[in-house]
């Protein structure tokens, strides 16, 4: 009878063949039952012999083999690993044991106990404790983490069309906040805060790229491995000055020792622009346009006339300007929907309805990304290299809008010797960005701007002014010009690790370049178009160029070594000390001329001289720091961690340059004490604490320490324009680091056989060192710097929770998170000034608190306007806005614009958001798969823009078909205020118009279909999986329909965000 010896969590079994899964010992052992027999399986083998290879195949619990499994003889430096079909091959004696390690699989032990050859099946139990987390400087296990870190894997980035990984990470972290700003081609700018606000000054978030700092537009998120985030001091403070907004840490994919894999993924679809607001017909648009005019002046512009020939209709009238009855537009001109002006010869008068949105911007546009990868390697070296393309264009139908990115990856892994090994990474990214030369904010906006009663061309082929001013809009995104930037990064670095130097101790040096290249350059045209006198018009009289080139280099050095030991079993001790170096160069030159003398050939020889402009400049930075750790860890059950890191950085002055930043964490783990009752139920549970400080390096400016001299050109004097010589501000040299403080309690949990995990943080964080404007005289002459004088206190919450099921056929899972925080400015000596709108620096308050006026709705008469008895604008009248007058003065004001006396102002909350939760839940089933992702802000308070959201703001400001509701006597229940041009006195900040900006957005959907095995095997294909999705799909706000609630506040008509619809194809060679 051949016989093995199964070491389960440090137990030893004798099994015989006769049992099916090793895989059930663990749970019937949770059960008091042993068992005698393992019966062997015919799906794997493995061959004992005295001196020879033993063989083997792993597969999981539902057979399926385990690529990647970590096999080692137990004692020995001899190691491999298993191939895409489990299989395995190490020598090995009767009488060593074989560990087999596996990330989310519990580490198992197998005793060689006979020369004959068995067949068996191992079978691993999921194990998520046993995850392993990349942290600063190295790596944990998940259940031996003291500090707040959370991870996220590379399913999150796969399938997905994206320009960043952000996008794919907004909501799907406990506590991290990340916010879209625009949504165009190349300006996809993400917000992103982690546990809310750390000061009143930059606070960026320090992104490490394979252990290098780096920057997510320059990543393909289809080479993401993972992705840790360290939101505490504790986990953080190893990065010391670079760290107070937060870490995340990138994993990048590496190559397998396996034969080579290649893999190919695609999608292709389509965005669509989302939440923009839509055009009146044109007689709507009209007629409001002339009871604006009305109420402001007491004349109108158009009349019914003019509304019934932009619906098509004949009058049986006599026009003013002299037409016939029962005439319209065509009766009198060939062109369909234009007259001749009888009092002004050769200018055509359109009358028509035209969706000046569908004119200048398009419903549907193309979105593609391609992602090719190449892994494979042996015992010496492994690699994996990958190519992507993503490309994306704009809305815009007839101008430059568009995103193209191409990125290259080579991470290779070579062993040199037992224990020396070189890991080297290779990248590059070549990125082009296409615009209007006025902004492709700015084209938009004019498609809000011109009357929707023109027609885009005149009856003779030509463009047809807009608003008797501007040229076609279709003229202006062709014709005008555009705007070009391209940016390429280059980057390496290379790993050195020695293992073992000496027993326990190794040795991690890693050196990292980055060359950085962007250029770009703008043309804008002069335009020549016939006006509304019928007369050409210059538009851009004087044309003009402008050109840049900017170059950036990083360089960096970082030296560590750890080591570790284990005293009898129950003591782990870890230390770590090391080195780090940075240097940051930026050059930028550019130039600009105007008055070329051809609007075809832009070269900075064909302007005019004197009006040629020149500029360059050169930063410089440098940063060097010490840190260490140390761990201890006993029996499992008490964990302790202490970090250090002492920084110096060239923006400070000498004396003022270092500084030490240091943390405390420790964790029990409460399910390890004998007291605590052993059963499936409840698997673990962790307790931990947490207190650090970190610097922000962001608030620093690159010279403030220094008297910084300047040169202009602006003083006329002698009929020429002279240099002067100024400074602008006044050196800081007593100026220090922002010292972030961070004090925070956590637990963790596990139940259910780790199907069920929960995790809870609550925490503080103190800025006590903030740099802040102090309040001084303005005849001092120069500005002044910011000085340590404030402190920001954040308080805040989150909590996780999942449970995840992969058993077959059915495997499903579903997460939840939400997180809140709140904040306070508790010192700040600059000027507490109470204002309408947003305020961002108060003492005493939140940060960005919202001001302004209550109302009581609208007057209905002029009469109750005047029996209101309280001044508010000679404007005010019937339909306008009634403010209270709370301070009883007989008039709405401000008072005197302080906390003490705001006038009639109340304070309306704050613009932070409230509760960002996520929702994330999917299953598989016989290779069909959907998942879905929910995201949003349970409370949000968002402030528009008057000169934005206001109709007839000015004569160009065109109203809404949102904004048809407003009020007339006919119509009393409006909810708009009348029309009235050019003034706001109805649309100051209020509480009429403060929005609830919270919302819940469908953020991804995805249905896929994973082929069969057993078709795949009579091809060369490993894997094909195709599936369809949609990103941003659909959101449930109270927010008007024309605005996203995720825009900033304040925002107006801005580059709309998108939803995207696409198919694509998954293909593994």
């Amino acid at each position: 009878m051949r016989n093995y010896v199964l070491l389960s969590k440090g137990i030893p079994r004798k099994i015989h063949r006769n049992l099916i899964l090793l895989g059930f010992i663990p749970t019937v052992m949770m059960m008091g039952i042993l068992p005698e027999k393992v019966e062997a399986h015919p799906l794997a083998k493995i061959d004992f012999a005295m001196q020879a290879a033993i063989r083997g195949r792993v597969t999981d619990a539902n057979g399926l083999p385990l690529d990647g499994v970590t096999v080692e003889v137990k004692g020995s430096q001899v190691k491999t690993s298993t191939n895409k079909r489990g299989e395995f091959s190490i020598p090995a004696r009767i009488g060593q044991t074989l560990l087999f390690h596996h990330v989310g699989h519990m580490t198992q032990e197998l005793l060689i106990s006979s020369d004959q050859d068995v067949q068996l099946k191992l079978d691993f139990q999921t194990n998520p404790l046993e995850d392993v987390v990349v942290v600063g400087y190295g790596t944990s296990k998940k259940v031996n983490l003291t500090g707040a870190v959370s991870t996220i894997s590379q399913e999150a980035f796969e399938n997905k069309s994206m320009s960043t990984p952000l996008a794919a990470m907004q909501g799907a972290i406990p506590g991290v906040g990340i916010t879209r700003t625009n949504g165009k081609p190349g300006g996809e700018n993400y917000a992103v805060q982690i546990r809310g606000a750390s000061s009143i000054n930059n606070v960026g978030v320090l992104v490490m790229i394979d252990g290098v700092r780096g920057s997510f537009s320059e990543l393909n998120p289809n080479d993401i491995e993972s992705i840790s985030v360290l939101k505490d001091a504790a986990a953080a403070a190893i990065y010391g000055s670079n760290a107070a907004g937060g870490v995340m840490l990138v994993t990048t994919k590496k190559g397998k020792k396996d034969k080579v894999e290649v893999s190919y993924s695609g999608n292709y679809g389509v965005t669509q622009a989302s939440r923009m607001p839509t055009r009146m017909k044109s007689w709507d648009e009209a007629k409001y346009y002339d009871m604006s005019v009305f109420n402001s002046t007491g004349s109108i512009y158009w009349g019914e006339i003019k509304y019934a020939w932009m619906r098509g209709e004949k009058l049986d009238v006599i026009d003013t300007i002299g037409i016939r009855t029962g005439a319209r537009p065509s009766d009198f001109y060939p062109g369909e929907h234009f007259i001749i002006d009888p009092t002004r010869p050769n200018v055509w008068v359109s009358y028509s309805d035209v969706d000046q949105i569908a004119v200048a911007l398009k419903k549907v546009n193309p979105i593609q990304t391609h992602n090719v990868a190449v892994r494979g390697g042996n015992d010496k070296t492994s690699y994996y290299m990958s190519a992507g393309y993503y490309n994306r264009k704009g809305i815009l139908r007839y101008g430059p809008d568009s995103e193209e990115r191409y990125n290259l990856r080579l991470n290779l892994s070579n062993q040199l010797s037992k224990k020396v090994s070189l890991n080297s990474t290779l990248s590059y990214t070549d990125a082009d960005v296409y615009q209007p030369v006025r902004g492709v904010d700015e084209v938009i906006l004019l498609a809000y701007k011109f009357w929707g009663w023109e027609e885009p061309y005149r009856p003779d082929g030509s463009y047809h002014a807009s608003n008797g001013i501007w040229p076609s809009i279709i003229e202006v995104e062709k014709d005008e010009g555009k705007s070009t930037r391209r940016l390429y990064t280059f980057e390496g670095s290379s790993n050195l690790k020695i293992k073992d130097l000496l027993p326990g101790l190794n040795v991690d040096v890693i050196g990292s370049k980055r060359l950085g290249f962007s250029k770009g350059n703008s043309f804008q045209k002069t335009l020549t178009y016939i006006g509304a006198e019928g007369k050409p018009i210059i538009f851009n009289p004087t044309n003009s160029m402008n050109k840049y080139v900017n170059a950036n280099t990083f360089t960096s050095l970082q030296a560590f070594a750890t080591y570790n030991l284990k005293v009898q079993q129950d003591h782990e001790f870890g230390l770590l000390g090391g080195y780090s170096f940075e240097d940051f160069r930026y050059d930028n030159i550019a130039a600009g001329i105007k008055s070329l003398v051809t609007n075809e050939m832009f070269s900075l020889n064909w302007g005019d001289p004197q009006s040629a402009t020149v500029s360059d400049g050169i930063t410089t930075a440098a940063a060097m720091g010490f840190f260490g750790r140390f761990n201890y860890n006993y029996k499992d059950k008490y964990l302790f961690e202490s970090n250090l890191r002492y920084d110096g950085s060239s923006r400070l002055a000498p004396e003022n340059r270092w500084q030490l930043f240091p943390s405390l964490s420790a964790g029990w783990v409460i399910s390890n004490e004998d007291f605590f009752p052993k059963n499936n139920l409840v698997n673990n549970v962790k307790v931990r604490g947490s207190w650090g400080q970190l610097g922000n390096s962001d608030a620093l400016g690159y010279y403030d320490y220094i008297g910084m001299l300047y040169a202009a050109n602006n003083i006329p004097f002698n009929n020429a324009r002279n240099t002067r010589i100024y400074q602008s501000q006044l050196a800081s040299p007593n100026k220090t680091w922002e010292t972030i403080e961070t004090a925070n309690i956590g637990l963790d949990t596990w139940m259910f056989d780790n199907r069920l995990n929960l995790s809870a943080d609550f925490y503080v964080k103190k800025n006590k060192d903030m740099l802040a404007n102090m309040e001084v005289q303005s005849i001092i002459g120069v500005g002044l710097p910011t000085f340590n004088i404030g402190e920001l206190k954040t308080t805040g919450w989150e909590m996780n929770i999942g449970w995840k099921d992969m058993s077959k056929p059915f495997k499903y899972w579903v997460s939840a998170l939400i997180s809140d925080n709140t904040n306070k400015l508790t010192k700040y000596k600059g000027r507490n000034i109470v204002g309408l709108g947003r305020v961002g620096l108060i003492e005493g308050l939140p940060l960005n608190t919202i001001w302004g006026y209550k109302t009581d709705g609208l007057f209905q008469s002029d009469q109750e306007y005047k029996d209101y008895g309280v001044v508010i604008n000679p404007k005010t009248g019937q339909g306008d806005m009634k403010y209270l007058d709370l301070d009883g003065d007989k008039k709405i004001s401000m008072g005197d614009g302080t906390l003490a006396n705001p006038g009639d102002l109340v304070r309306m909350g704050d613009t932070n958001p409230r509760y960002m939760f996520g929702l994330n839940l999917g299953f598989e089933y016989k290779g069909f798969s959907f998942s879905t992702f929910l995201q949003g802000v349970a409370q949000r308070k968002m402030l528009l823009n008057t000169v934005d959201f206001q109709p007839m703001f000015s004569e160009v400001r065109m109203p809404y078909k949102e904004q048809l509701d407003y009020w007339t006597p006919e119509n009393p229940n409006a909810f708009w205020p009348r029309p009235y041009l050019n003034s706001t006195h109805s649309y100051l900040a209020s509480d009429y118009w403060l929005q609830n900006a919270a919302y819940l957005r469908v953020k991804n959907v995805e249905l896929g279909y994973t082929l069969p095995s057993s078709l795949m095997k009579k091809t060369a294909l490993n894997k094909v999986r195709v599936f369809v999705s949609g990103q941003d799909v659909f959101e449930f706000t109270k927010v008007f329909s024309f605005i996203d609630p995720e825009f900033p506040d304040n925002a107006g008509v801005t580059y709309p965000f998108f939803r995207t619809f696409q198919a694509g194809l998954n293909i593994t060679f």
